[in-house]
């Protein structure tokens, strides 16, 4: 447990695909009950999509005007 001033350190570790791989909801937890709620994406390209709206601030819902269902 952190106390007082103590020092704090920290890594971030961070699994990124490569290009051309889709991430996807895998089948089984995907149902009537249970819709996917997105289409499998291509990190690589959402960036391409995403970064020009970082420079406009219009960033809030970018992963659903990409990909949503």
């Amino acid at each position: 447990m952190m106390k007082g001033n103590e020092a704090r350190y920290s890594i971030g570790l961070f699994a990124w695909p490569r290009g051309g791989y889709l991430v996807k909801v895998p089948k089984e937890l995907v149902d009537d009950k249970n819709p996917m709620l997105f289409k499998p994406v291509d990190l690589e390209e959402f960036l391409k999509f995403y970064s020009p709206q970082i420079v406009q601030g219009a960033t809030k819902s970018s992963l659903k005007a990409y990909c949503s269902v």
